[in-house]
């Protein structure tokens, strides 16, 4: 894959600040938080099952609900740019309603849906058959993230997108994602929690209650702490949103030497 074109990648931050500054105009500037910072996210006592139901109840309005501050912050040009580097058969854990599907199908021989969530699944392929999408095309399948029923090394790409956010133990995820991937393959992450600084990151956690009722998502969760202590092998990784939203590019965890070899031939898509 060709380099991609940075320049248009770092102005999705300038595009983002128009969805943070109506929140705490006044305090765009403070002293920057130690990486891994964790916050109070873990006292949100919210089981799987509720989750799960919250996630089962909103599915029908969900996109209506997010798709105008995803606009609005960039996110939608962060989504297409990460899943430009997606290529071979793809896994997307956590598809939800199918958000990133016009960007995978372009991308991936064939793709596989994965989520927990029957509503949501069944809104994904209303999106798919309404696009008139060949069923070979794409796989669906319900399943718990922690523990995937698919092979050892069975794609050459994985995908997870604000859904670290949503799972009890996303370092366990984590780990299932690179079991899954190929050694050589490409996990492809775009996550929301912590950011640089305390005053966003108190404004985060005052609102993280209300919140997790509305979408099941806890989004105060110290994400770049997770993915360092679940040994992924980060190649490119991003903030945004003054650093709330995080953009990684990462293989499955191996030995130093093959993560050397593996960085060698690796380069970002080309916008």
């Amino acid at each position: 894959m060709a380099l991609e074109k940075t320049r248009l990648a770092f102005g999705v931050a300038g595009i983002g600040l128009v969805g943070y500054i109506g929140m705490s105009a006044g305090n765009l500037v403070g002293k920057k938080d130690v990486v891994g910072k964790k916050t109070d996210y873990d006292r949100i006592n919210m089981s799987e099952e509720t989750r799960l139901a919250t996630f089962n109840t909103i599915a029908k309005t969900y996109d209506d609900q997010i798709h105008s501050d995803e606009r609005s912050m960039g996110l939608l040009i962060l989504r297409w740019l990460l899943m430009r580097n997606a290529s071979g058969e793809v896994l997307e854990m956590g598809a939800g309603t199918g958000r990133n599907i016009k960007y995978l199908q372009k991308h991936g021989s064939v793709v596989t849906y994965c989520d927990q969530s029957e509503n949501m699944l069944s809104v994904l392929e209303d999106k798919l058959t309404k696009a008139g999408t060949p069923t070979a095309a794409y796989r669906l399948k319900k399943a718990d993230a922690s523990e995937l029923p698919f092979s050892d090394n069975a794609y050459d790409t994985v995908v997870e997108t604000f859904g670290l956010c949503s799972y009890e133990d996303p370092i366990k995820v984590l780990k299932e994602l690179q079991r899954v991937c190929k050694p050589d393959g490409h996990i492809l992450l775009l996550e929301h929690g912590t950011g640089h600084y305390s005053w966003i990151n108190d404004w985060l956690s005052s609102r993280a209650v209300k919140h997790a009722k509305q979408f099941g998502c806890i989004w105060n969760k110290p994400i770049d702490l997770f993915v360092k202590e679940s040994g992924l092998d980060v190649i490119i990784s991003r903030r945004y949103h003054f650093g709330t939203t995080y953009y990684y590019i990462a293989r499955p965890g191996v030995t130093s030497s093959v993560k050397r070899a593996a960085r060698g031939v690796f380069t970002e898509s080309k916008a």
